[in-house]
């Protein structure tokens, strides 16, 4: 199978996903707008995982972050 017919396959099989779960156009700009800040990260020779690690691990480390905020009494017991 040509690269070219696979990626438009894998395309618009992506924005079928996208836009099933909640029936939204918006929902497909923003994969759409994630697609192309890929594509600007690629041509800057930008690395992508820690970008993503970053987006998903953030949340995690934040609520972490707070919850051992509460248990600290004086700041150099984070040290």
């Amino acid at each position: 199978v040509p690269t070219r017919f696979l990626g438009m396959v894998i395309l618009i099989l992506s924005f079928v996903g996208v836009y099933s779960l909640r029936n939204s156009v918006i929902d497909c700009a923003i994969a759409s707008g994630f697609g192309v800040l890929g594509l600007v990260l690629k041509r800057l020779n930008l690395p992508i995982v820690p970008i993503v690690l970053g987006m998903v691990l953030g949340g995690i480390m934040e609520v972490k972050l707070r919850s051992a905020m509460i248990r600290v009494k004086q700041p150099l017991d984070f040290v």
